[in-house]
């Protein structure tokens, strides 16, 4: 019996070594799952108890014949071990069953990293752990990582006019205890056609799909646990990015790269608008294609006005925009620059009125919209009161106040569009939240399309 005994107090201690050997595992070997150091510790331990209630029940039911109750012993034995085997299996982590994910898991670095992305602009200065750039160009897709050499604090020269002015910064941090070295994920990004609407454009179908790779971060503990980098879009695509799942990583003191999981983002991809290469475009061209209505006409005019003491004649162009869905209509004016664009304005201020008999006298259409079981005839909509003024000159908030004075005098709701729309407007073009507008130049005192 005392051999016996003997022989499972060595199966008891092999059990308590498997359970110390597996609390050495993730320090000498990080990237074994986690879920073996956790059945070699506690089938360890369930191991050793097994063996010395083994040699309790030896010591106790051993018969005078010098034979055990094996089957007894057995069904106990037995018993334990599903007891064993239910208790670890309960309290196991969880491990990932998804396709490309049973790789990442059970590492001590899991969830202690986390990439997030959002709208930003361009730094002015260069960001201490320098500046990082993934341009999505093509053809065919793909991108690069393009760095300054430039000091930190640095005027940043990233920012032009021949480059996006769309910009998302993604930032990878550290949360856990320890630094870690070479940090680096991959970016899904598609590329969609452009999809052009009356609101400006939206994302279509997808026309190529890619992996980016990000700039290597280095993520100390306390000091620099964040890395900055940004991504533009340079293809006259959409580019819908998605964030991974999973980054590679070094530990310090260890030369093996791990793959483990980060912490999930607040949001999880993000759409870059098309980078549109278009020559800035002129007033006049915003007037002859702005506002006009998805159900109506527009009618297109000039009209010659005498100006300094009737010895000369200043041309406007205005347009009528008859709306048969708002059942109203309203006035555009373009006035170019000349010096006599003051008192012109202030003209049309008392006199806005008599463009629209001018037309209706002629010029009439009837018509509806979906649902309308009548016809309206566009002599019988009634004036909404807007009238807009497209006016070259750079007129100070003075003149605009008295002319806007004016108007309101003669029951008009004035609403002036000069330079500085004009520069709104091209950098909205620039973003593609608005289709470019065909160009239009004054020729013959005619404005026309031009390429």
């Amino acid at each position: 019996m005392a051999k016996d005994i003997l022989l499972l107090g060595i199966g008891a201690l092999f059990g308590l070594g498997v359970a110390l050997v597996s609390l050495a595992i993730p320090v000498y070997l990080p990237n074994l799952p986690i879920w073996v150091p956790f059945w070699m510790f506690w089938g360890g331990l369930g191991l050793m108890a097994i063996m010395v209630f083994d040699a309790v029940l030896l010591y106790l039911w051993w018969d005078e014949q010098q034979r055990p109750k094996v089957g007894p012993a057995l069904f106990i034995n037995l018993g334990m071990c599903l007891v064993a085997l239910g208790f670890v299996w309960h309290y196991s982590p969880p491990v990932s069953l998804k396709s490309g994910d049973n790789h990442s898991t059970g590492n001590l670095l899991d969830q202690t990293i986390q990439l997030e992305c959002s709208w930003a602009q361009i730094p002015d200065t260069i960001p201490a752990n320098g500046y990082y750039e993934i341009e999505i160009i093509e053809p065919p897709m793909h991108g690069g990582v393009v760095s300054s050499s430039l000091q930190p604090g640095s005027k940043n020269n990233a920012s032009s006019s021949a480059a996006p002015n769309y910009t998302y910064r993604c930032r990878f941090s550290n949360f856990g205890a320890a630094p870690v070295l070479n940090v680096e994920a991959e970016l899904s990004v598609d590329l969609r056609e452009v999809v052009w609407n009356e609101h400006g454009s939206s994302s279509g179908k997808v026309l190529s799909s890619a992996k980016l790779a990000t700039p290597r971060a280095n993520l100390g503990h306390t000091e620099r646990s964040s890395f900055d980098f940004y991504i533009r879009n340079y293809t006259d695509k959409w580019a819908d990015v998605t964030l991974p799942k999973t980054a590679h990583v070094q530990a310090v003191g260890n030369n093996t790269v791990q793959m483990v999981r980060l912490i999930p983002p607040q949001l999880s991809g993000f759409g870059l608008v098309p980078f549109v290469r278009v020559q800035p475009t002129n007033l006049l061209s915003l007037f002859m294609a702005d506002l006009k209505p998805k159900f109506g006409v527009t009618w297109n005019a000039s009209a010659d006005l005498k100006v300094d003491g009737g010895k000369s004649l200043f041309r406007i162009y205005y347009n009528i925009q008859d709306d048969l869905e708002a059942n109203s209509k309203f006035i555009m004016f373009y006035v170019p620059y000349s010096a006599y664009a003051y008192d012109t304005i202030s003209f049309l201020s008392q006199n806005y009125t008599g463009y629209f008999s001018d037309i209706e006298s002629n010029h009439w259409a009837v018509g509806g919209t979906p649902g309308l079981s009548d016809p309206v005839n566009t002599k019988d909509l009634k004036f909404s009161g807007r009238v807009y003024v497209y006016l070259e000159n750079p007129f100070g908030l003075e003149k605009l106040g008295e002319l806007t004075k004016a108007f309101r005098t003669h029951g008009a709701q004035i609403e002036f569009r000069g330079l500085d729309y004009l520069a709104a407007t091209n950098s909205t073009l620039a973003t593609a939240a608005r289709q470019v507008p065909p160009r239009y130049e004054i020729h013959d005192g005619i404005p026309k399309q031009v390429p």
